[in-house]
């Protein structure tokens, strides 16, 4: 099924930010500017068009039966180099909204496993995000 429409690295990247936006059963504006701000700064292959890869998700993601599949499926074809800065992206996104769901937060949690960052550093990585935002909701250190 989603094996049939990713490709690339790149698509294997949108996907999963989708699959993070999309994990509380929202979209939210904040998060998909989010996705379309680092894809730029981060040279994200700029063929792909976001509205499409999103279709595309749209059609298959109701019939992920294992998400740890998926999320393995996903994390080979980008074959990260540095896990923590991937894991932090994802987390950056479930983070933007203020608001993490049960959900949001086991798929954190499995991210973390799968990419063998450790407690200590996935809950840093969490920490910083959400400090961060409070910052910018704040105004203030």
């Amino acid at each position: 099924m989603y094996r049939d429409h990713i490709n690339t690295a790149d698509q294997a990247l949108v996907h999963l930010a989708f699959h993070c936006c999309l994990k509380d059963g929202e979209l939210q504006e904040e998060e998909l500017d989010l996705i379309a701000t680092s894809f730029v700064a981060k040279g994200v292959n700029r063929n792909l068009n976001l509205k499409e890869e999103m279709q595309v998700y749209q059609s298959y993601h109701k019939n992920i039966k294992d998400e740890s599949t998926y999320l393995i499926f996903l994390i080979r074809a980008i074959e990260p180099k540095y896990k923590l800065a991937l894991f932090a992206f994802c987390a950056d996104i479930v983070y933007r909204n203020n608001r993490v769901s049960f959900g949001e937060e086991m798929l954190l949690n499995k991210l973390a496993g799968l990419l063998y960052i450790n407690e200590v550093e996935s809950v840093a990585v969490q920490r910083l995000i959400n400090e961060m935002y409070q910052v910018e909701k704040q105004n203030a250190f």
